[in-house]
């Protein structure tokens, strides 16, 4: 075996406080999709590129709207 199976998981989110924190999984933090791309692997990468691609086609159809 060359490499560890791995689960990804990807989440987008605009931070607007609070800090993160450690856990028992690894060390947290927050990175761009330029600093995201440098570090995966070519199966990873095609995770985030089928991500964005839907992020993209979803965003331009909302289906929650909250107003203040």
């Amino acid at each position: 075996f060359t490499r560890m199976s791995t689960l990804t998981v990807i989440y987008y989110a605009e931070v607007v406080a609070g800090e993160l924190k450690n856990s028992i999984e690894g060390q947290s933090a927050w990175h761009n999709e330029a600093e995201l791309l440098e570090g995966l692997q070519v199966q990873q990468r095609g995770i985030l590129e089928h991500f964005l691609q839907y992020y993209e086609q979803s965003s331009h159809s909302k289906r929650f709207h909250f107003e203040n």
